[in-house]
C-alpha cells in the first residue's frame, strides 16, 4: 500500500507503468495499455481519480515475494535489494520491484543509491496461454526503468501465470529507440497535460467510454458540430451497419424458434422432450437447457423471526428460502 504523499507525488509525474497508456499505437489509433488511455490518466493527474485497486492488483501485490523468492531458487547465488527511492528524470518516474545482485557484482545500493547492472520487475498474468515474448505495454515499463537506472544494463521481467502457477522468465536489453522516440513523446504529453493543465484541453479520446466520461464532464456546455463528407460517410455505414443487425438478429429470432420447436417436439417413447441436437459427429450442435434452481432466503425474515421466537439450530432459515427454476437457454455450439 502507498501513503498519499507518495500518491500525490505520482500525480505530478508520469510513472513507468503509465507509459503504455499515453502511447498510441500508430495502427489502430489506440492506447498500448489495455487498461488505461491518455485521458484516463489525464484525469486521474488533474482530477486525483485513481485507477481502484482490483483484487488481481492485491493478489499481485501478495504474490510479489513469493514470486521473487522463486526467481532466487532458480538463479543460485542471486540476490534481490528492495530499492524504496524513486527513480526520476524530468517527469518520467519509477519505482521498482527489486535490484539483483548476481555472483561476483558489487552490491546494487551504495550510500543510498542505485548502481545495480540488473533490474527485476515481477508480474502476474490471468492468461492462460503462456507469452511469447513480453507484451509492448510491460516493455515500455521496463525500458522506462532501464532509461532510469543508469548503471542498468538489464532488465528481468518474471511473470507467474494465475491459472496454473506456472513461471516465464524475460529479459528486456536497453532499446536505443526508446530514448529516441518514446521520451521525448512523454515528456511533451506531460508537459502539455500537466505542466500546463487546462481543463479545457484534454488529451483526443481513444474510446467511447472517453468520450462518455467527458460528455458528462463537460455537459452544461455542449454544442452542435457541422458534419463533414468523411463523418457523413462513417454516421451512412453506420446506419446500415445497424440496419444489418436487425435483419439479422430478426432471422436468427425466426431460425432459433425454428429449431426449438422441432426439438420440443421430437419426444421420445417416454415422452421427454429433446434438450440438444447433436451433429454427424455424435457432438451437440446446441442445446436448450435450464440452468440450476437458484435458492435465495429472505434473511431480515429469518433474524426477525429467530428473535420473535427464539429459534436455534442450524436449519432454522430453511422455511425463508425460496426455489426459482431458470428459463430454459438456447446455445448453438
Amino acid at each position: 500500500m502507498i501513503d498519499e504523499a507518495t500518491r500525490e507525488a505520482r500525480r505530478r509525474s508520469i510513472g513507468c507503468s503509465d507509459i503504455a497508456g499515453i502511447v498510441i499505437d500508430p495502427g489502430t489509433g489506440k492506447a498500448v495499455s489495455p487498461w488505461q488511455t491518455p485521458y484516463t490518466i489525464w484525469r486521474a493527474k488533474n482530477f486525483h481519480e485513481d485507477q481502484p485497486e482490483t483484487p488481481q492488483m492485491r493478489f499481485g501485490s501478495i504474490a510479489e515475494a513469493f514470486i521473487a523468492d522463486e526467481y532466487m531458487r532458480e538463479h543460485p547465488g542471486y540476490r534481490l535489494f528492495n530499492y524504496g527511492k524513486t527513480l526520476k528524470k524530468g517527469w518520467l518516474t519509477g519505482n521498482i520491484d527489486r535490484a539483483v545482485q548476481r555472483p561476483g557484482e558489487p552490491l546494487p545500493i551504495q550510500n543510498g543509491e542505485l548502481v545495480a547492472k540488473l533490474g527485476l520487475e515481477i508480474k502476474t498474468s490471468g492468461e492462460l496461454a503462456p507469452w511469447l515474448a513480453v507484451p509492448l505495454y510491460y516493455r515500455l515499463q521496463a525500458q522506462g526503468y532501464l532509461y532510469l537506472a543508469d548503471s542498468a544494463e538489464a532488465w528481468d521481467v518474471r511473470v507467474m501465470y494465475r491459472a496454473t502457477m506456472k513461471f516465464d522468465e524475460f529479459r528486456e536489453e536497453r532499446d536505443p529507440d526508446f530514448v529516441t522516440n518514446i521520451v521525448p513523446y512523454v515528456e511533451a504529453w506531460a508537459d502539455r497535460y500537466i505542466g500546463h493543465f487546462d481543463p479545457n484541453d484534454p488529451p483526443p479520446a481513444t474510446c467511447e467510454d472517453d468520450c462518455k466520461r467527458e460528455f458528462l464532464r463537460r455537459k452544461p456546455d455542449l454544442v452542435s458540430i457541422p458534419v463533414t463528407d468523411a463523418l457523413y460517410d462513417v454516421i451512412s455505414q453506420l446506419k446500415a451497419a445497424e440496419a444489418q443487425k436487425k435483419e439479422a438478429e430478426a432471422k436468427a429470432k425466426v431460425l432459433r424458434e425454428a429449431v426449438i420447436l422441432e426439438m420440443t417436439a421430437a419426444t421420445d417413447g417416454e415422452g421427454r422432450m429433446a434438450e440438444a441436437v447433436m451433429g454427424y459427429d455424435g457432438k451437440p450442435l446446441c442445446t436448450y437447457k435450464a440452468p440450476k434452481a437458484s435458492v435465495k432466503t429472505d434473511w431480515e425474515a429469518a433474524f426477525k423471526s429467530a428473535v420473535k421466537d427464539n429459534l436455534v439450530g442450524a436449519n432454522y432459515a430453511d422455511a425463508f428460502k425460496t426455489e426459482t427454476q431458470g428459463a430454459p437457454r438456447f446455445l448453438v455450439k
